[in-house]
């Protein structure tokens, strides 16, 4: 089963998407806490999917869905105390 891809959201501050499932089952919106694209979720989104309509989204508004994010984007700069 290959995902659906898609995008939401305003012309140029779309957010790429991707769909495991048939539409019309309860849906699951897997979100990750990093700049890594929906695709990181194909295994999980996988075995969901027989009973979910599963959702991944891109972080990068600008990112296709299978192309991580640029590294600059999720990393932040640290400062230490002395």
């Amino acid at each position: 089963m290959n995902p659906h891809r898609f995008s939401i959201g305003p012309a140029g501050a779309e957010i790429a998407m991707l769909q495991w499932g048939e539409s019309g089952r309860p849906p699951a919106l897997l979100v990750h806490g990093t700049g890594f694209v929906a695709a990181v979720w194909d295994e999980v989104a996988r075995e969901l999917a027989s009973t979910y309509t599963v959702y991944g989204s891109t972080a990068a508004a600008t990112a296709p869905a299978t192309s991580p994010a640029p590294i600059i984007s999720w990393i932040m700069p640290m400062t230490f105390a002395g």
